[in-house]
């Protein structure tokens, strides 16, 4: 079940809602409410989205299960959940392809399910140092209580943070064919859409759209989450399979 809540301020009754949008991050929600399921296991039952006048809004979820609820009610696509990136690579060569501003929200709520998978999962972000090995295609971190662990690693490109601008990995001089995969997923999506962002080798863009960039390789590829390294004032964005390797003792 997901539902909306729309607040307006007594003062601004004159704000105009764009139901267009409202309907994108409705479907942006249910995204997050898949793509958790399918990396965790656990089912949200309820998921309240709150879109506030000024733009910001609110995401709540409820773990329990309506007393109510009939479970020779479920249907399709609730039953047979699969992988957004499917779903979305599906999508690819059909007419009702989502715009390519849908399309980054979707992939912007995935990777914010897998992103906080991972961090409870295995403490993703609490790392206490990260190495990326291009020649061996993996990403390793390093946790203060002795745990070590590698992830196959596609590097999405880099952004350089003294101009703004933003290498896709898919022609990147410094990352090995290997490593474009993911990027040249994006590439092709693009391609097929007529998004500019996706087949431009190099744009000017935010911080914001780099992850954005990001999030739509991990669903295209199938990732299991993504990365942002510092290289000396350069970011790079990766995304990577589940992580093995040591455990602390």
């Amino acid at each position: 079940m997901v539902t909306e809540q729309i607040h307006s301020n007594s003062d601004r009754s004159d704000i105009e809602i764009e139901f267009t949008r409202v309907f994108e991050l409705n479907d942006a929600c249910i995204a997050l409410r898949d793509e958790y399921l399918r990396t965790t296991g656990k089912r949200i039952w309820g998921l309240t989205f709150t879109l506030y006048p000024d733009g910001k809004y609110d995401i709540a979820y409820d773990y329990n299960k309506p007393a109510e609820y009939d479970d020779s009610d479920e249907v399709g696509d609730s039953a047979n959940i699969g992988p957004v990136a499917e779903v979305l690579g599906g999508l690819v060569d059909t007419p009702q392809a989502p715009s390519a501003e849908s399309f980054l929200q979707q992939a912007m709520v995935a990777l914010q399910a897998q992103t906080a998978h991972n961090t409870e999962a295995w403490g993703l972000g609490t790392e206490a140092q990260w190495n990326l090995d291009m020649n061996a295609g993996s990403l390793h971190f390093t946790f203060a209580d002795g745990r070590k662990l590698s992830a196959a690693v596609q590097v999405v490109g880099t952004y350089n943070t003294a101009n703004g601008s933003f290498l896709w990995g898919w022609d990147h001089p410094s990352v090995p064919e290997p490593l474009r995969r993911a990027a040249r997923r994006v590439y092709d999506y693009g391609q097929t859409q007529a998004i500019d962002a996706f087949t431009t080798r190099s744009i000017h863009c935010s911080e914001s759209d780099a992850w954005a960039y990001t999030a739509a390789a991990a669903q295209l590829d199938g990732a299991d989450g993504a990365y942002r390294g510092d290289a000396g004032g350069t970011w790079v964005y990766m995304v990577f399979e589940k992580p093995t390797g040591r455990r602390a003792n």
